[in-house]
């Protein structure tokens, strides 16, 4: 189903101007209302917009969302400590990762960059490789994305 504003023409100058913005009206509303009691319960226990006061680790809330993401893909719908849906607190973990980004509080604790996203788009594009043609270095296959210098 289409966007029934796509049908539309801008006529009014603020239409003109509202459709140069982020358009906020294509994030679904019940993921926005799930992520909302997700900051509610941190706001709880934290208290609210805590890591703009103070810097937060990239790791920990890298790890959070990795920790609900993972339950959620095992089958599991919710929080054990919350009741909430694990993707909320997702979502909620990532948005705390981009904010506290935004706002020069993040301590970006990540290792060095790795090869993940080119291994990822080379799976995209390729058979994936045999046991034997992955480097133990550097767990590069496919001699373009080698990190460890070894052709």
């Amino acid at each position: 189903m289409s966007n029934p504003s796509d049908k539309l023409e801008a006529i009014n100058p603020k239409d003109i101007q509202g459709a140069k913005k982020a358009p906020i009206n294509l994030i679904p509303p019940v993921a926005l209302v799930h992520e909302a009691l997700a900051f509610q319960n941190g706001a709880e226990k934290y208290g609210a917009f805590n890591w703009r006061e103070k810097r937060v680790l990239a790791s920990v809330y890298i790890g959070a969302a990795l920790r609900h993401l993972l339950a959620y893909a095992d089958g599991e719908d919710r929080a054990a400590d919350s009741g909430l849906h694990h993707l909320a607190h997702v979502r909620a973990c990532l948005a705390i990762l981009l904010d506290a980004e935004e706002c020069g509080q993040l301590g970006d604790d990540r290792p060095a960059k790795g090869t993940a996203g080119p291994m990822i788009e080379a799976l995209a594009t390729k058979d994936a490789p045999a046991p034997n043609d992955v480097c133990r270095r550097c767990a590069g296959w496919f001699e373009e994305i080698h990190t460890c210098g070894r052709s």
